[in-house]
């Protein structure tokens, strides 16, 4: 059974998160702070974190940057949960990396369900080559997990921005389409550098004579 850890200062999100996933099968880990986060997973090793951005104390950028900077912590995929409307500044503000997505909310049940599971799918198979590479070269195989939770979070908000423009466009705020038209031009790119990275990385996987 996979787990998920959903952590909101606020307990109706925590519930709520909660009862749709646990009718699709996952254990749901409980936190309602940073500092319960991190203490629970000296004991918990959940296959993904949803954790909110605006917590008191401790808010969701230093839970993320105290995860990744333990090595016992460091691979577990995290998204956060938000409210703040997408935009280039606001990831530009924030040390992304280590994220795999942003999960807006309010969230719906088929929404949350549908990126939890597309993003454990995509952990565990990364998960499973990293760990075929590391025997390989270790040092490449460290590369591939982040070079992996990279493209899948630019793959993510290109996804996102792609959805806001066609929201602005619909609505006719036509000022504000350039600006998310070089937004996604960016996240198209990168998402392109990562996909290319990703694929020689696993060309070490390749037994020799049969590259094509």
């Amino acid at each position: 059974m996979k787990k998920v850890m959903v952590v909101d200062d606020e307990p109706d999100n925590v519930f709520l998160a909660k009862k749709c996933l646990e009718k699709e099968g996952y254990q749901v880990i409980e936190a309602y702070s940073g500092a319960e986060c991190l203490k629970k997973l000296e004991t918990e090793r959940p296959d993904l974190v949803l954790l909110d951005v605006m917590m008191p104390g401790m808010d969701g950028w230093e839970v993320l940057r105290r995860m990744k900077a333990d090595p016992a912590t460091r691979s577990i995929p995290v998204a956060m949960l938000t409210v703040l409307h997408l935009s280039e500044e606001i990831i530009k503000k924030k040390d992304i990396a280590g994220l795999v997505d942003y999960i807006f909310k309010p969230f719906t049940r088929e929404g949350l369900v549908g990126k939890v599971g597309h993003i454990i799918a995509l952990s565990s198979e990364a998960q499973e080559k990293k760990e075929k590479l590391a025997a390989v070269n270790k040092e490449m195989a460290a590369e591939y997990e982040d070079v992996c939770n990279c493209m899948m979070l630019h793959e993510n908000i290109k996804g996102a921005v792609e959805k806001i423009l066609k929201e602005k466009r619909e609505a006719g705020f036509i000022k504000d389409i350039l600006g998310y038209q070089d937004f996604l031009q960016t996240e198209s790119e990168l998402v392109q550098r990562y996909e290319k990275r990703k694929e020689e990385i696993e060309r070490l996987l390749v037994p020799k004579g049969k590259e094509t």
